[in-house]
């Protein structure tokens, strides 16, 4: 997950809507993943799990607020 996060941070302000649609099925696949062992982590393992999921939904809503300036901005 980290470096799917990582490389998603990396390369955002240049993704194309195609490429959001591509990451975000990543993701989907990455957490459901993460959701079938949460109950074998540790503490310190749910915490990370939690900050790693952050980080994505920072990206989503920093995307959501820049398509909505760009909306405005067009307006």
């Amino acid at each position: 997950m980290d470096k799917f996060i990582d490389r998603v941070e990396a390369e955002a302000d240049n993704y194309t809507e195609a490429d959001w649609a591509s990451a975000d099925a990543e993701f989907v696949e990455l957490s459901a993943e993460l959701e079938r062992n949460y109950s074998d982590m540790t503490e310190a393992e749910k915490d990370e799990v939690s900050k790693k999921l952050g980080r994505y939904y920072g990206l989503q809503t920093k995307r959501g607020l820049e398509s909505a300036a760009q909306g405005v901005k067009n307006v």
